[in-house]
C-alpha cells in the first residue's frame, strides 16, 4: 500500500529525529531537544514540511561533526541506517552501546571525523557512551595503558627508594619496595612485549579486514600471518582474537 504524502513526511520526520538523537550521542553533544521521537501524527502536512526541513539541516550540521562524506546526498542516503542504530541505541537504554566495529560503521556510514586525529584501526570497537561521545577500543589501547601504568609504578617505587638515601639499611618496608620494584621493572618489559605483539597483530588484521581478497594461508605460509592455538585467526571477530592472542602470550604473567 502506497503512503500518502502526509504519511511519508511523519516516516521522514521521525528517521530524521531518530538519526540526531544518535549523532548527537555519537559526539558527545547531550541537547534537551534531541532527547525524544515526538508523534508527529497530529501535525498538518504543511508543518510536517517545516519540520522536515529544520530536522534535515540540523542532521547535516551534527553528520559532518561525526563523519566524513564529500556532498548532502551521500549524507541523507545514510539515514535510515542511523535511524536503525538509534532504535538498538534506544532498546539498550541509551547508556552503553556497541555500534560494531569502526571498519563496520565506515562501510554503512562514512570515514569516522576525529577531532583528536585519533588513529582508529578497523577492527577497533565503537563504543557509544551514552551522550558522553564515542570510545574506541583495541588492543594496542588497552596494552598502552597497561605499560604507561605499570612504568609510571616502577618509576615512583624507584624515587620511593633512592629517597630514603644510600646509608638507611634494606630492612622492613624498604625490602618489600625494592622486590617489588624488581617485579614492576619485569612487569613494564613484559607490557611491552605484549605491545609490540599486538601491533604485528593489528597490522595483520587490518590488512586482512581491508583488502578481503587477500589469501589468508599465503600470508601464514610466508609468515606475514601468525596461527593460534585453534587454526587460523578468525576474521570475525579481530578485538576478541587479537586480545585471546595476547593474554596466550601472557597467562604466566599479570594477565
Amino acid at each position: 500500500m502506497e503512503l500518502t504524502a502526509k504519511a511519508k513526511l511523519q516516516s521522514r520526520a521521525t528517521e530524521l529525529k531518530k538519526a540526531c538523537i544518535f549523532l548527537c550521542a555519537l559526539i558527545g553533544q547531550a541537547d534537551e531537544v534531541f532527547e525524544t521521537v515526538p508523534n508527529y501524527s497530529g501535525l498538518k502536512t504543511r508543518e510536517l514540511r517545516n519540520e522536515v526541513n529544520i530536522l534535515k539541516a540540523d542532521y547535516l550540521k551534527l553528520f559532518k561533526r561525526a563523519f566524513r562524506l564529500r556532498t548532502n546526498a551521500e549524507r541523507l542516503a545514510r539515514l535510515k541506517v542511523l535511524a536503525e542504530l538509534f532504535d538498538s541505541f534506544d532498546q539498550s537504554g541509551r547508556g552503553r552501546f556497541f555500534a560494531g566495529t569502526a571498519f563496520e560503521l565506515e562501510e554503512s556510514v562514512g570515514a569516522i571525523r576525529s577531532d583528536n586525529n585519533l588513529d582508529i584501526p578497523p577492527y577497533a570497537e565503537v563504543i557509544v557512551q551514552g551522550f558522553q561521545g564515542v570510545a574506541f577500543r583495541h588492543p594496542e589501547y588497552m596494552l598502552s595503558r597497561d605499560l604507561e601504568l605499570s612504568y609510571n609504578l616502577f618509576t615512583q617505587a624507584n624515587s620511593l627508594i633512592n629517597s630514603t638515601g644510600p646509608k638507611v639499611r634494606i630492612e622492613g618496608w624498604i625490602r618489600s619496595a625494592v622486590v617489588n620494584a624488581i617485579s614492576l621493572g619485569r612487569l613494564t618489559i613484559i607490557c611491552c612485549f605484549n605491545l609490540l605483539e599486538a601491533t604485528v597483530n593489528g597490522i595483520s588484521r587490518a590488512y586482512i579486514m581491508l583488502h578481503p581478497e587477500a589469501d589468508v594461508k599465503k600470508l601464514v605460509k610466508h609468515g606475514f600471518l601468525a596461527m593460534n592455538h585453534s587454526g587460523l585467526a578468525d576474521t570475525q571477530s579481530p578485538v576478541a582474537e587479537t586480545v585471546a592472542i595476547a593474554e596466550i602470550s601472557s597467562a604466566n604473567s599479570y594477565f
